[in-house]
């Protein structure tokens, strides 16, 4: 489908799987787990919610203070991340969080496009009536907030995310969705919102998904 172009970019962290390790890990005074699963949890959602940024280093003494916990689960944690592309770390320099000029974030952009495309591809000939109605209600309150809201870059970005959680339903393929939910952790998570700074991106954002939406609902998979 030609108009996924538009969305490489773009996360569905709404679906994320990375935090299923919940047997695992110690808890603090509050009853909070300190595992490295949800130390890793706690440092994504910091790079989410803009407290790092693409290059930031990643202390792991500052991570550990933050965290209440010792530095050697933060170090486990950080090396989760990296697995997830999320995180760099460098020989005694430290982990870093992604950068867009890195190879591997360009290289995963690449290959989540290609993967999506085909994700939309098995939507147009799976999915339901009723899964079809939802993605056009949520397109039109995509519509809406463009139109009569005043979106921030991350609240439309986060609009996006549940017309894709329609196509993940539709679709009906785990593995796909795995595979794509694991490029989306890292690039997805640090410059989703990027693409989405301006009103003019978004507008582009908008006709993108309408195309989809289109050839979706025509049932034609290979628009």
């Amino acid at each position: 489908m030609r108009a996924l172009g538009v969305y490489t970019f773009h996360a569905m962290e709404q679906m994320n799987i990375a935090t299923a390790a919940a047997a695992t890990g110690s808890s603090d005074g509050n009853g909070i787990k300190s595992g490295p699963p949800e130390l890793a949890r706690a440092i994504r959602l910091m790079i989410r919610d803009g407290e790092y940024g693409p290059g930031d280093r990643l202390g792991t003494a500052e991570l550990a203070d933050r965290l209440n916990v010792s530095r050697g689960p933060v170090r486990e944690a950080l090396r989760l991340l990296e697995s997830r592309r999320l995180v760099r770390i460098e020989q005694n320099r430290g982990a870093f969080v992604i950068d867009l000029q890195d190879k591997e974030a360009l290289d995963a952009f690449a290959t989540r496009g290609v993967l999506f495309a085909f994700l939309a591809e098995l939507c147009a000939v799976r999915a339901s009536d009723a899964q079809i109605a939802a993605m056009k209600s949520k397109l039109a309150e995509l519509s809406d907030l463009h139109s009569h809201g005043r979106p921030t870059p991350r609240s439309f970005l986060k609009a996006t995310f549940r017309i894709v959680q329609i196509f993940h339903e539709a679709a009906a393929t785990p593995h796909l969705t795995e595979m794509i939910l694991d490029l989306t952790e890292g690039v997805g998570m640090v410059f989703g919102h990027f693409g989405m700074a301006t009103r003019d991106m978004r507008a582009e954002e908008l006709r993108g998904y309408r195309q989809l939406f289109k050839a979706i609902a025509n049932r034609d998979p290979a628009r």
